[in-house]
């Protein structure tokens, strides 16, 4: 879409009243028009009026250098958001998405390489959305640091620039540098094969020596689970989502990705079922329509979600009411637990959390195996089998007393054999 000639005053206006006509609030109006005016101070130094999207990098850049949004502190990224949601409102003339993190730029002949790369592994191996993100950030954080060392050529990587990467991620992080240093040897390898690289400067990552330890799951009891749902506040229409969105979660062991992906066709109000195919597993799975969850879904329904075509059950809460995006689900169920005041130390409190903790209630209640796997849509009852872990009374009862060896044991006297 070409670029629309307008001065920095004339589109600073025109999204105030924007941002008025869906009615947010004076306050984070005022806090976009505190970020714009850095820009607008920024451009008279240059006596530059009309606005551009080049501009606001520039500016970006002047501000905070060759900078990494995820190190950033929160001020910060939201100044970011909030300037680069002026480029979006001018060509779209409204907010399309939400600039959490700014878009990735893969620029330059290495940037086309790995997005031809990405496209491979996408079509190849059908890979699954959150896996094409990871590539695309852990990618990403590499193409930036080989823009530091003034790399901007295939065959100027070499073996010292890819050991000199992954020394420079954080040591506490052993995980990540292991993902990282597989990425980088398949992305090698995959240049090697279409010729872009001869065969002898393949570059072999170093190894990186990471052993995932198995954790228990996190999990809360009945009665945070009650303490958690009772602090929602149904009265907005917010409140009517979350509430409906964490039943889902807490009674029916949903994944996120399920719940953010569920369609008005997948709830068979007659039969009191509701059957989706899951995005992990690619699964077919029917759970039990409880009359608390469907009252709940209905009363969003009614008086809490926005007129839409979209045909997802739940929208986003402000506008333009477009479906849930990746990670929402697990924003909202973190910040309803944080208001709950249980104690979260020690404890992930993410939507996977209240997925544990339905497992663990069905633990409890003597649920046999097979039937939690069915229930939680697992492909496989190994699956299921690290749940056991979290049922300390069972797993005590499984105990068995240690006899006392008798005297007659030892051929001598004094213990020795």
């Amino acid at each position: 879409m070409k670029e629309k000639q307008q001065t920095i005053d004339r589109l600073t206006g025109d999204f105030i009243a924007y941002l008025k006509s869906i009615n947010r609030s004076q306050s984070t109006i005022e806090g976009y028009s505190y970020s714009w005016g850095k820009l607008k101070a920024y451009m008279s130094t240059r006596n530059i009026t009309v606005f551009s999207k080049d501009i606001v990098e520039e500016f970006l850049t002047f501000l905070f250098g060759e900078y990494s949004y995820q190190t950033l502190l929160p001020g910060q990224k939201r100044m970011i958001n909030e300037l680069l949601a002026l480029g979006e409102f001018q060509d779209e003339g409204r907010i399309v998405r939400s600039f959490k993190i700014p878009p990735k730029v893969f620029d330059g002949s290495i940037g086309e390489y790995i997005l031809d790369y990405i496209a491979y592994r996408k079509a190849a191996f059908n890979s699954a959305e959150r896996t094409i993100i990871s590539y695309h950030h852990h990618l990403h954080v590499f193409l930036s640091f080989l823009r530091t060392k003034g790399v901007d050529d295939i065959q100027k990587i070499t073996q010292s620039v890819v050991y000199s990467f992954i020394e420079s991620l954080d040591k506490n992080k052993l995980a990540t540098k292991c993902i990282m240093a597989g990425m980088l040897k398949n992305f090698f390898t995959y240049l090697s094969d279409i010729k872009k690289i001869p065969n002898c400067l393949i570059i072999i990552p170093p190894q990186v020596n990471y052993k995932q330890s198995p954790r228990l799951p996190s999990t809360f009891t009945k009665d945070e689970i009650s303490t958690l749902l009772h602090c929602v506040d149904r009265a907005n229409p917010r409140g009517k989502r979350d509430y409906a969105i964490l039943l889902l979660a807490v009674k029916l062991g949903m994944r996120s990705s399920d719940i953010m992906g569920l369609r008005f066709e997948n709830i068979l109000w007659d039969k009191n079922l509701i059957k989706f195919t899951q995005r992990k597993t690619g699964k077919d799975i029917t759970l039990p329509l409880m009359p608390e969850i469907g009252n709940a879904i209905i009363d969003y329904f009614k008086y809490g979600r926005q007129e839409s075509k979209e045909d997802f059950c739940f929208l986003q809460a402000v506008s333009p009411y477009s479906p849930m995006k990746y990670g929402e689900v697990g924003s909202l169920t973190q910040q309803h637990l944080a208001r709950s005041g249980i104690n979260l130390r020690g404890r992930k409190h993410g939507p996977h959390a209240l997925r544990h903790s339905f497992a663990s209630q069905l633990l409890d209640q003597k649920t046999p195996l097979p039937i939690i796997s069915e229930a939680m849509g697992h492909s496989r009852t190994q699956s299921t089998m690290t749940y056991l872990r979290i049922d300390s009374d069972t797993l005590r009862q499984c105990a068995l007393e240690v006899p006392s060896i008798p005297f007659s044991f030892y051929p001598k006297r004094g213990g020795n054999l």
